[in-house]
């Protein structure tokens, strides 16, 4: 009977330090986990502040690529313009020339 005493402490004090360990262990495990889910919730945000800065350059680029035709176009209107001012301005020179020379 004091043997199964004995055994039956023996048992129990293993049973007691295996708990430990395991709580030692899962406590280990959870801080580990929470490590890992704050380092993925940081990431996500810098993907996430990324993305939208990408999204602004990306409209930026676009709004920039529309000022740039439209400047493209008025330039070239103003080019015909100073080409036909030009000619006038030939034609006119040209007529006076023939009226003095006439």
């Amino acid at each position: 009977d004091h043997n199964e005493k004995m055994y039956r402490e023996v048992l129990d004090q293993q049973e007691d330090e295996y708990e430990q360990e395991l709580q030692k262990l899962m406590a280990v495990a959870e801080a580990d986990l929470k490590a890992e889910q704050d380092q993925t919730r940081r990431q996500k945000a810098i993907v996430q502040t990324l993305n939208t800065k990408r999204a602004q350059l990306k409209k930026k680029n676009d709004e920039l690529k529309v000022r740039a035709q439209h400047h493209e176009l008025e330039y070239g209107k103003e080019k015909a313009r100073g080409e036909k001012l030009d000619e006038t301005l030939k034609h006119n020179h040209f007529h006076l020339q023939e009226r003095e020379n006439a």
